[in-house]
């Protein structure tokens, strides 16, 4: 950590802002970090020397080596890697156009992504659209309780269809 703040502005809720400067030495490349905005949202910057695309500077931090280098090993591994690095500059896009939700995943022919973007209608509900190569689906999406979604779509593909999923999600401590 080169510099950091963190203030608090003394309110009920605890939601200090941040300022915080990182800097990740590698043998190739320098990544710096900056944190910013507020704990409860926070705003990650990515910066790199020598200057390099976003996808690359998370490949660095995350897996040591570049996307090309990626592209060069396992085809199943690559593409995991890929789309994980993929969905953290999703996060800060979504932050940025006010979205709940941009999810970016395998379109299952394996050759595409289909991208999933979605927001908020109140405390248990979110209509999401999802588009990919092969098509568009609007989804309805309606938390039941914390374990259990339904989900209603329209899926306007090259065979048209509607669908009714429930999810039903259990996390253990």
């Amino acid at each position: 950590i080169e510099h950091s703040n963190v203030v608090f502005k003394g309110g009920k809720k605890i939601n200090p802002i941040l300022d915080i400067k990182v800097k990740y030495e590698l043998p190739q490349v320098i990544i710096y970090i900056n944190i910013g905005g507020y704990a409860n949202r926070p705003k990650l910057e990515f910066t790199s020397q020598p200057p390099m695309p976003k996808k690359d500077i998370m490949s660095y931090l995350l897996l040591g080596v570049s996307t090309s280098s990626l592209s060069e090993g396992e085809g199943s591994l690559s593409r995991e890697a890929e789309l994980f690095i993929l969905n953290q500059a999703a996060r800060d896009f979504a932050y940025d156009l006010d979205l709940d939700k941009v999810f970016i995943k395998d379109d299952g022919t394996g050759e595409g992504y289909a991208i999933e973007a979605g927001k908020k209608i109140g405390k248990k509900n979110m209509v999401i659209i999802e588009s990919s190569k092969q098509g568009n689906s609007f989804i309805l999406e309606h938390d039941i309780n914390r374990n259990i979604k339904v989900r209603v779509g329209q899926h306007q593909k090259e065979h048209p269809s509607q669908s009714v999923d429930i999810y039903f999600r259990k996390r253990f401590k």
